[in-house]
């Protein structure tokens, strides 16, 4: 291969890579999370089975990722 189809291929690479952490980080307002119910929460998370999620102690709550915000929660760092 010569070097601009090396160099293309590697931008391409390099776009994707980057375009699905962009899709994965941006907040979809309108999907379903998980939020620990505690007075301490912090973290709202995408899947209900996230290990950090199952050390909660009350209730989990499902809600839309709007709502959860709105409570100043942020996505679970095991899940960014």
């Amino acid at each position: 291969m010569n070097f601009r189809v090396k160099s293309f291929l590697i931008t391409i690479a390099f776009i994707v890579a980057c375009h699905s952490k962009i899709e994965k980080q941006t907040p979809d307002l309108n999907r379903d999370v998980y939020v620990c119910k505690s007075p301490n929460a912090k973290r709202y998370h995408l899947n209900a089975n996230c290990h950090a999620l199952k050390r909660c102690n009350y209730e989990i709550e499902k809600m839309k990722e709007e709502k959860a915000k709105r409570f100043g929660t942020n996505l679970c760092g095991h899940e960014d």
